[in-house]
Parts: structure tokens; sequence; C-alpha cells
């Protein structure tokens, strides 16, 4: 029959020893306190029991010796178990030997264990220790398990574990529950920050490395931000095609990087391809509902030459082209300018109505050989013709100037000259 516990001595020991001290008071603390509040002297024994080589099951007489010695020593009292129950290998019991084992520097049980009623005990050795003082930690060679609530500097704990005092953390100290190592890597947590460090050092910290998601009920507060008013709220960063942005989503050699007025796509020290909804789904600038895979909603000025324009293609100080809700306009350096449609071939096809300023202006004359028109001012000339009242041969009829120019052989008793004319950017749109 064998007892595992810590260590492996005369060939009958192996396995952990689990020594569990269950302490009765909702407040617990292991100084010198108010006598309330300090752990009392019964503690709960954990083991694991084999018999054969197997996990024991059933029941067993056990008997538990106190001294203050790991070997021979002091006698320091007896706490009998019997019929106690063995599940599995594994039997507790409460044990109180009215003596304070955590006022004492150490204390050491030794097992004695039989069938129920069946012959002598067996011992089992080595003794397992428990130690303490008053003052100072606690010290428990094996877990501690606490019913109710752990207090922490905290006389009345309102969780599992309630911990109260400590200072902010930083990088060179303090915080109110540290993981891991003061002067290595650690986590520390105060009342409002969970930091990580390494060498005094702040350090990456890192959620759900391996995998899950990360749920924020609140706002998240990056670069400094510490009253964020937004779901993200970052400080800003010029993006560049070299990297910044005050938000950054990696992919390959390749990043989207985010500023406050602008989203660049990266890589290598080069621009790259910007991509919206290419699986599908329309655009809405300034529009709440799209209806059309690039829809620009109200907003913009009407387009004049100087300005304006709901959607401007090219820029501003040179040639460009501005959309408003009812007109095309091409411009250069804040005049208007040729507007070309299919240039280099192709038809337009006009639904409606084409308004280009269009007027026929005419003039006649009497007992003259020649005679000529003027366009209005702004216009351009399209077209011409002339015609008289009798028989008489047209010399010429050709644009000239800004107008249109007539000449006969003979006088005619009544010339009669006309021109076509036009706005100038029309003129020059259907001169192409």
């Amino acid at each position: 029959m064998e007892l595992m516990n810590g260590s492996r001595t005369r060939g009958r020991c192996s396995g952990p020893v689990l020594l569990t001290v269950l302490l009765a008071a909702v407040m617990v603390a292991c100084g010198a306190m108010a006598s309330e509040f300090e752990i009392g002297t019964e503690f709960t024994y954990q083991g694991d029991l084999q018999f054969g080589g197997a996990p024991a099951e059933g029941s067993y007489d056990f008997e538990f010796h106190l001294y203050d010695q790991a070997e021979g020593g002091t006698y320091l009292g007896l706490v009998a178990r019997d019929q106690l129950p063995v599940v599995g290998g594994s039997f507790a019991t409460r044990l109180d030997y009215g003596v304070d084992m955590f006022s004492r520097s150490e204390g050491w049980v030794e097992i004695h264990v039989r069938s129920v009623g069946v012959g002598n005990y067996t011992e089992l050795s080595p003794r397992q220790r428990v130690s303490g003082s008053r003052g100072s930690a606690c010290t428990v060679n094996g877990d501690l398990v606490v019913e109710g609530n752990l207090g922490v500097q905290r006389p009345l704990p309102n969780t599992p574990l309630h911990v109260a005092g400590g200072s902010d953390a930083s990088p060179g100290g303090g915080g109110v529950v540290m993981i891991g190592e003061p002067n290595t890597q650690n986590i520390v947590m105060d009342t409002n920050e969970i930091m990580a460090r390494n060498n005094l050092q702040a350090s990456t910290l890192y959620l759900n490395h391996d995998g899950g998601d990360i749920s924020l009920g609140g706002f998240l507060g990056a670069g400094g931000v510490t009253v964020p008013t937004a779901p993200i709220d970052t400080v800003d960063q010029e993006a560049t095609v070299n990297g910044g942005g005050a938000i950054r989503i990696r992919g390959g050699l390749q990043s989207l990087l985010i500023d406050r007025d602008e989203i660049q796509v990266g890589g290598l020290g080069a621009p790259g391809v910007l991509k919206l909804n290419e699986q599908g789904g329309n655009v809405g600038i300034a529009s709440t509902a799209p209806a059309a895979p690039l829809h620009v909603g109200v907003g913009g000025p009407d387009a004049s030459p100087s300005g304006g324009g709901v959607l401007v293609l090219g820029p501003i100080s040179g040639g460009n082209l501005a959309f408003d809700n009812n007109e095309i306009m091409a411009r250069a350096d804040g005049a208007p300018s040729a507007l070309y449609l299919n240039r280099e071939g192709g038809n337009v096809h006009v639904g409606g109505d084409l308004h280009i300023g269009l007027e026929i202006v005419k003039k006649s004359a009497s007992e003259i050989v020649y005679v000529s028109v003027a366009c209005s001012a702004g216009k351009q000339i399209l077209g011409g013709g002339c015609f008289n009242n009798q028989d008489s041969n047209l010399e010429y009829s050709y644009p000239a100037g800004n107008g249109w120019s007539c000449g006969f052989e003979d006088e005619v008793h009544t010339i009669t000259v006309w021109a076509i004319c036009a706005d100038v950017g029309a003129a020059q749109l259907i001169n192409l």
C-alpha cells in the first residue's frame, strides 16, 4: 500500500501531495490581525492512495500524526479517521490538532493507513511539511483552497479575490497584482491598467495571441488617448507608402493605412491598388442609400469656371472636369475649356435637345457688289450663305473673321447674307 506524495523515499512514495487549508472565516490574513480574521487550527488534508500499484477504492482507516520535525522530533498529536472513503485513489479529511500551524516555524504530518479493521497500520513516508509564521506570508506545501471570498488588504471582500491597496503601475514598478518576476518579464495590474513589462521596460501586451475574439463593451483609446470618445479613438499619424497612419491593416507585402484625411494602400515604398466593394455593392458619398456603384449625393456647389462642383476630376490648379447635378464643365486654370466627347472616335448620342447657344444673323443691302455679317460677341461662326433677288453670278461666299461674307460680279438690287453662330465652347465641340 502506497501514499502518493511529493517525493520518493524507500521506493514507497510517488506523485503529488495536495495539502489544502480551508479558511472558515470570511476574512483571511496571515499577519497579526484581529482574532476573528486569523487562520484557525483546522485544515484539510488531501492525498492519493494506491493499492497494489493501482488507485485504491473503498474505505480505509487512517491515522495522522503530527511532529515538529521531518524525522524524530517532538510528537504533537494524533487525529484518527476510521472508514475514510477513498474514491479513484483520492481522499480528503479535516485535521485539527488544536495547534495553530501557521504560528510555528514548521510542522510535519506522518500518515498511517490500513484496511478497515484489519491488521496493523502501515506507515507512509516521508512526513509532509506545513509551515508559516505570523506577520509574514503563509507557506503551504501544496495547493491553497479558500472557501468564500479572499481579501488582500481588504477586510470585506466582495468577489472571490478582492485586492486593495497597491500603487499605480509603471514600467519601473508598482501595481496592485503582478504575475511573473519583478525584474524580468511580468504582467502588472492596477485599478485601471494592465501593463506588460520586461526588464523594467514597457513590453508588448498580447490579448488572445493564439486566437479567439476580443469584445469591448466601451470605447478604445490608442496612441496615448486616455479619454476615447469613439469606438476606436487614436492619435493621428500621416499615412505614406512607406508606413505610418493612425490605423494599419497588414496583408502580405502591402498594408492599408488610414490617417485623419487619407486611406492609402502601400508596400515596399510604392503605392498599391485600393479596392472598394470588389465583390459588388454600391458606394455612397454624401448619400445614405446609394443607388449606383458610385453615388455622390447632394452637397457640392454649382460648377463654375473658378471652382465648385459635386465631383471634380483632375487638379484644381490645372485642367479638370467638374460635375454638378445638371452640368459637365471642362476647366483650365479657372477658365472654361474645351470639352471633348469621344475625341478619338465613336458616336455621341443626345437623347434630348442639345443647347449650344445657336443663333442665325443676317444682313441685306441694295445696289452693291458684296456684303458681310458678324456673329454676336461670345459667339463663333459655324456656317453661312448668300442670295439675291435677280440673276447675278455669285463670286464668293465664305467665313470672314467671326462672320460670313458674300460677293457678286455685278451690282444687284438686293443682297442678303446670313450666318449660323453658336457659343464658343459648343462651336469648338462641333468643329471636332
